[in-house]
């Protein structure tokens, strides 16, 4: 019984490889609840009853153990997940508990593998924790060794506070471009070269070859204004194709040799340090690809140079600009063959000193966070925003305000933020300073530091003083709470300016009875909790996700409040939100690769839409190049994540050769886009399409499934099935057909493995 119950409790992770089950029997684990605080020991029995027994998988190397973190709650429990749910300081189950206390009393360190477990965000305090709280409950005086990306400061910030972890940081995936519709691409640079030298049949001829590309490529084009249609899908394309996507997955200690030239370029972006000798900004030839320079389309220029195969009047610059690239090349060459990853780990558990380093996202430009196998750090919380990051933050503003008024034919009274600690610790506060421009303040430093805000006068801003409503996770609550104060007096300062009300939307809400712009968790707890109604299937309707959304997160902060249930402010805010924006700055990550994503910024849009009965524009502003940000649809950035991975062929390759995990990874992607589409309908019907042909109804990949991991395939057929149940995705009827049978027989298979 229990070996059977861990198998559904573990979702496929206990399976015939496991030589070594430990149990904890009900008298050992009676002694550890009896040494707990009464508080945890009360409301652990009231939550889950009593404890009988569980078993803890594994397999035994020696004097290592390899285990895998327990679940929050029992996957297979609606009960337990509707606990989770409407729950926000769930205590720990008691299997989490014997898991935890059968570590601390059999060995002398843990080493907790990828980033974001479970253990440090459990109930409790946010800094400085007691011993009724449950990260210290479970980890005690344990060393803790956590293997981290270095992209993620803020969430290894976490476990450094919460879980009182040494980070051992490291490389992000091999990263490369797309180049996927490359065909589609040249074809587009042959017709607007053809037009521009007014050579009508080449026209022809290319705009033939257009048609039919995109058309099969899902792409939309209109013949009847077909060159401001060509226009707008050059620009997609040379988006789509510029997207770095990881091949594969990061293997601790090493750097791909085989990469390493790729990665290099990624890094260092030759090609655009080429253009800008020429006067020509990499923002220009993404915004506009089409346009002819010197007998080439910018898109066609950078393409080329990207090959080696740049045309003659560009030679003898790339002659001159060849020692400053070699010496870029040389340096981050270096870094990257001198990371220390695995002899750190080896240190670390030899209780000795680890080196600090700083972080963020290479790509991006931070070469100083490599070599990796360092303890990172992230950043100084006053220092934000930074000067540059004003100024992207403006830029975004602006745009997000033109758009808002191309699409609605007015500016919306408030704009929702979700802010969450890595805009700040990765881009030193792009989006903070977003959301204070929008209120016509902007930040008064001291050399890098932030000690002031000034209001921008109505004839300066030339435009009304937009409101916010900003939904902050629990991490930005414990690391910024400096920021959370500056938008709070940042709302303040305009609220009370004597301005006409149709000029100062803040001012007229004020009045109205809204004091709060910040909400989030409630004290002590962390998510928005509509990601675990998604995950579990175990949720009625939107009208219940909604509900959710508001319990999890309608707690105000301010300079004059910490955690303050404020459900009626917190609904009020919300019924005048036009748009929910979300800032995104790399392809190191993505909207598909967490739950978070959909969670937050979905569930709010969601929850928008409940209370007014419109669904708010879901934005995504773009800052994964500062000097081309931008603000996109949250639908055309669904698309372009999924184009450039789960139906990117080279990216699928890249996970198969990782097996068990390179599946789960895909399918942990499919989970995503359906909580995308049961909240804010961004998906397209084929989107799910194509993942059933792909990966259900191809044998040779589901074949694959089978043999590395059968529990991911089922997982995907079993979304599509979800999805189509809940009017989520419209397709034949023949389809679902195919999918269910598929997904019997995958189920008889597990029956017998069980």
């Amino acid at each position: 019984r229990i070996f059977l119950e861990q198998k559904q409790m573990w979702g496929g992770a206990l399976n015939h490889d496991v030589n070594s089950a430990f149990i904890v029997g009900s008298n050992e684990y009676s002694r550890w609840l009896d040494e707990l605080p009464e508080k945890n020991k009360r409301d652990m029995l009231k939550t889950w009853g009593e404890f009988k027994s569980t078993g803890i998988p594994g397999l035994s190397f020696g004097k290592v153990f390899v285990t895998i973190q327990p679940p929050r709650v029992k996957t297979f429990d609606p009960e337990d997940f509707h606990k989770l749910m409407h729950n926000p300081v769930l205590p720990i189950p008691h299997y989490y508990y014997a898991f935890y206390r059968f570590i601390n009393e059999s060995f002398d360190a843990v080493i907790h593998v990828g980033k974001h477990g479970s253990v440090e965000w459990l109930p409790g305090k946010s800094v400085g924790l007691s011993n009724e709280c449950y990260p210290d409950i479970c980890l005690s005086s344990i060393p803790n060794i956590y293997i981290y990306i270095v992209n993620n400061p803020a969430e290894g910030t976490q476990a450094k506070r919460r879980g009182y972890a040494t980070i051992i940081d490291h490389l992000p995936p091999p990263m490369k471009s797309s180049n996927r519709y490359e065909e589609l691409e040249i074809a587009l640079n042959e017709y607007f070269k053809a037009k521009e030298r007014e050579l009508k049949e080449h026209c022809n001829i290319a705009k033939e070859r257009i048609i039919k590309l995109a058309r099969s490529y899902h792409f939309e084009i209109d013949e009847e204004n077909f060159d401001n249609s060509a226009l707008r899908l050059h620009s997609r394309i040379l988006e789509h194709n510029e997207s770095l996507y990881n091949c594969g997955l990061h293997v601790f200690g090493r750097v791909n040799k085989s990469m390493i030239d790729e990665l290099i370029n990624t890094i260092i972006k030759p090609e655009r340090i080429i253009l800008k000798k020429v006067g020509i900004e990499y923002g220009e030839v993404l915004r506009n690809p089409s346009k002819i320079f010197k007998g080439y389309t910018l898109g066609e220029l950078i393409r080329m140079i990207k090959r080696g195969e740049s045309p003659e009047f560009l030679r003898d610059i790339i002659k001159n600009v060849e020692d400053e690239i070699k010496e870029l090349r040389e340096e981050v060459r270096n870094r990257l063959e001198n990371i220390v990853e695995i002899e750190n780990l080896l240190k670390a558990l030899e209780g000795r000193f680890i080196e600090p380093s700083p972080s963020g996202d290479i790509t991006r430009g931070r070469i100083e966070a490599i070599p990796t196998g360092f303890n990172f750090y992230s950043v100084d919380p006053y220092a934000i925003p930074s000067k540059t990051a004003w100024e992207t933050g403006k830029k975004l503003a602006d745009q997000l305000i033109q758009k808002l008024i191309e699409k609605e034919g007015r500016l919306p009274e408030t704009i929702a933020f979700i802010e969450w600690s890595s805009d700040p610790m990765n881009t030193d506060g792009e989006q903070i300073a977003e959301i204070l421009y929008l209120l016509g303040v902007e930040p008064v430093w001291e050399g890098n530091r932030v000690m002031g805000l000034r209001v921008i006068p109505l004839e300066e801003l030339k435009r009304p003083r937009v409101d916010v409503t900003v939904r902050i996770s629990g991490l930005f609550r414990d690391t910024f709470m400096n920021l959370v104060e500056l938008i709070d007096e940042a709302a303040v300062k305009v609220a009370t300016l004597d301005e006409p009300l149709e000029m100062n939307y803040v001012r007229k809400h004020f009045l109205d009875g809204l004091r709060y712009r910040v909400f989030g968790d409630k004290p002590g707890s962390y998510g928005a909790g509509v990601n675990h109604a998604i995950n579990s299937s175990h949720w009625q309707d939107e009208k219940e996700l909604a509900e959710i959304y508001i319990n999890w997160g309608c707690y105000a902060y301010g300079k004059s409040s910490f955690g303050v249930r404020a459900e009626e402010e917190f609904k009020l805010s919300l019924k005048n939100v036009g748009a929910v924006i979300r800032n995104h700055y790399t392809d190191e990550w993505d909207i598909l690769d967490d739950d978070c994503p959909y969670a937050f910024q979905g569930g709010l849009a969601l929850t928008v839409k409940k209370l007014t009965g419109k669904m708010p524009k879901v934005l995504i502003a773009d800052t994964r190049n500062p000097e081309s940000a931008k603000v996109v649809d949250g639908r055309e950035e669904i698309e372009r994540v999924v184009r450039k991975t789960l139906f990117n062929p080279d990216w699928v390759e890249g996970m198969k050769k990782h097996g068990y995990k390179g599946a789960g990874d895909i399918m942990k992607r499919v989970v995503n886009l359906f909580g995308w589409q049961a909240v804010a309908k961004v998906v397209d019907d084929w989107m799910f399409n194509e993942i059933a042909n792909k990966y259900l109804f191809d044998d040779e990949m589901r074949g694959w499934f089978m043999n590395n991991n059968p529990y991911a395939i089922e997982e995907i057929a079993r979304r599509l099935m979800e999805a189509y149940k809940r009017e989520l995705w419209k397709t034949d009827k023949s389809i679902i057909e195919k999918i269910e049978d598929i997904y019997a027989e995958i189920e008889g298979y597990l029956e017998e493995e069980i």
